[in-house]
């Protein structure tokens, strides 16, 4: 009986992580449409900005999970081919947004928001994968 309930509360707190997979993602893309509503375009420009840091910074932490996870499975393989991915999607992303703005400081801010939060979305698919036993995963 005690073994039960100690695996029931161990998976119960177990739920909660894995629901989060995507929401911060879809948080933060929220918080990015929602930029386009306000009043001035100082205070657009500078939402978008904002929204870019911080999804910058889920970015980053869903990418050191992922590293993290391939560490501990010794998987150097798929390690290297995640750093190299993210390496070349850095240079897409702001290749890319440079062609989108134009030189536009708004229309960057809006781009690499956007992308950013579009990487993250993805990072976290691959994390709650794993978290979930990683069907499908390439490792």
């Amino acid at each position: 009986m005690r073994r039960g309930m100690v695996r029931l509360l161990i998976a119960l707190a177990f739920v909660p992580a894995v629901a989060l997979g995507g929401e911060e993602s879809a948080r933060l893309m929220e918080k990015h449409e929602k930029c386009g509503e306000l009043s001035s375009y100082p205070k657009i420009e500078g939402c978008f900005f904002r929204v870019h840091e911080e999804s910058n910074l889920y970015l980053n932490k869903e990418y050191g999970e992922l590293v993290g996870y391939l560490n501990d499975l010794e998987d150097k393989k798929h390690k290297k081919r995640l750093m190299e991915s993210q390496r070349l999607w850095i240079k897409f992303r702001d290749s890319d947004c440079k062609f989108y703005s134009d030189d536009q400081p708004i229309r960057t801010n809006i781009c690499l928001s956007e992308r950013t939060i579009q990487r993250l979305k993805e990072l976290e698919k691959y994390n709650t994968s794993f978290a979930m036993g990683c069907n499908g995963c390439p490792w």
